[in-house]
């Protein structure tokens, strides 16, 4: 908490200079403590409220941002009222937004961050107040350097952090420059997706990169607040195998589930390009789980889907979920004119209770949907954004997931987000009707309907409300213009 800029010391014209100096000097001194051990007071207040911040009224989707694209969004796990966000206006950098009160509020806490290009937030689990944030600086020649910052004060200040990776590429003995994605706090371990060098292609070869291609990258993590980093997963650094995914157990942190498999791309897609960004969807997908912080790694599943992501419920560490869908990443077909949906989704969902010792299939959806994005509560429960229907010539394919800026400069780190939103088109009423948030609970194996979206757009995150709730968070627009949304199911 920032509470004064500055102190002035009153100086007196008098003969006895040097004395009152010093007197003022003291009661400076004493001002300071004062209000160090004010703030401290109120800073201490101020927590205990985030703690106890009400959570809004349920049932009904309210706007309570607009003018920000948000790429990510994250509750604290301490203090579910606080949220931080990674958000962006137009031809403008990223900067991070927080509130305090579930959302209702928000200040803009970046601007000092200097994130440039990109920003992705972990938070600790034990103190909503410390946060990290990295960022890419791109240079006017194109040179890019990605950058961790620090704050323990919710942002107010940032400090930043010189980041040193202990690791080396497979294909060259020149040291991999730090360049971690999807960060994570666990514990009082950080953790994190190390993207590998530029020369190295999907196919695990050198030469020239396709125009379509997606980095590899292993997990690394630190355990120093960001100053070392080290591979967690050397002995799953298989050649051309990349990871897509990985879970945490919030409560050991030497317990950590990661999904790796072989890149789809280079690809020709179809007619529709999504932004030249490219989601890390690999093929022949396998789970593995290490139970001593990656000195041994066990087979869990083999061959998973296409797309196939895995999440774990933050109450019940033994619940774990994997899904994905067997069909290629469904890019719509421009000037599609029979009006049926162009995308078969295949979309299937298994779960463990056990820590993944064994699995069953969750019951397929109730019809066949075009699932745009699914997330794991808490207490178990899924929550999926489906949409089972399009409008003739109409592209409402909105893509969520970690992403890639393809053709990049050499040597340069390409631009990308936690989850890369591609909004295009906005559909009709007629549309918008067959969209629908639908919510899987474990205890009655059923799915049901939570709700419709407010309007067209991607289900961004799911936190926590209270003991009975969670909140729902959708990006959409309205007349032409981004707006963040809320719903407490």
């Amino acid at each position: 908490m920032k509470t004064q800029d500055s102190i002035d010391i009153p100086t007196a014209e008098t003969t006895h200079v040097k004395k009152r100096t010093r007197l003022a000097t003291i009661g400076a001194i004493l001002v300071v403590a004062l209000i160090i051990g004010a703030s401290a007071a109120v800073f201490a207040q101020l927590s205990q409220q985030h703690k106890n911040a009400a959570l809004p009224p349920t049932g009904n989707w309210v706007t309570v941002l607009q003018g920000y694209t948000i790429t990510s969004l994250a509750a604290a796990n301490n203090s579910p009222g606080v949220l931080y966000a990674c958000a962006t206006r137009a031809n403008s950098n990223f900067t991070v937004l927080r509130s305090t009160d579930f959302g209702s509020h928000w200040q803009d806490i970046g601007s000092k961050a200097a994130l440039g290009e990109t920003c992705q937030l972990a938070i600790n689990p034990t103190n909503s107040n410390d946060i990290f944030a990295t960022g890419v600086s791109i240079m006017g020649n194109g040179q890019a350097t990605a950058m961790l910052k620090h704050s323990t004060d919710g942002g107010q200040s940032w400090a930043s952090v010189q980041p040193t990776l202990n690791m080396t590429s497979s294909s060259s003995s020149t040291p991999v420059v730090w360049n971690v994605q999807e960060l994570r706090f666990v514990g009082s371990t950080l953790f994190g997706l190390q993207w590998l060098p530029l020369n190295v292609n999907p196919t695990g070869t050198r030469g020239t990169l396709p125009r379509y291609f997606t980095r590899l990258s292993r997990l690394v993590s630190s355990t120093d607040g960001g100053q070392t980093w080290k591979a967690v997963d050397a002995q799953l650094a298989m050649g051309g195998q990349s990871v897509s995914s990985y879970a945490v157990d919030p409560t050991n942190s030497s317990t950590i589930y990661e999904l790796v498999s072989t890149p789809w791309w280079p690809i020709q897609p179809r007619e529709v390009e999504p932004n030249d960004i490219i989601p890390t969807f690999g093929s022949n997908g396998n789970l593995y789980k290490t139970t001593d912080g990656g000195a041994t790694w066990h087979l869990l599943l083999k061959n998973l889907p296409f797309g196939a992501q895995l999440q774990l419920a933050g109450s019940n560490t033994q619940t774990l979920y994997v899904g994905g869908t067997r069909s290629p990443l469904p890019y719509i077909r421009s000037g599609a004119t029979n009006g049926t949906n162009d995308v078969q989704s295949g979309f299937n969902l298994q779960m463990s209770s056990d820590g993944g010792a064994t699995w069953r299939a969750v019951p397929p959806l109730p019809q066949a949907s075009f699932v745009q994005g699914w997330f794991v509560t808490k207490n178990g429960q899924v929550f999926i954004n489906t949409n089972t229907g399009f409008v003739p010539g109409v592209q409402p394919t909105a893509i969520v997931g970690t992403a890639i800026a393809v053709t990049p400069q050499s040597g340069t780190i390409p631009s990308i987000s936690e989850h890369a939103v591609a909004l295009t088109t906005p559909p009709t009423s007629t549309t918008q009707t067959a969209a629908t948030i639908q919510r899987y609970d474990s205890s009655t194996n059923a799915w049901s309907v939570v709700t419709k979206p407010p309007t067209y757009g991607v289900m961004l995150a799911v936190t926590p409300g209270d003991a009975n709730s969670n909140v729902l968070w959708f990006l959409g627009t309205t007349n032409g213009k981004t707006a963040l949304y809320r719903f407490i199911a």
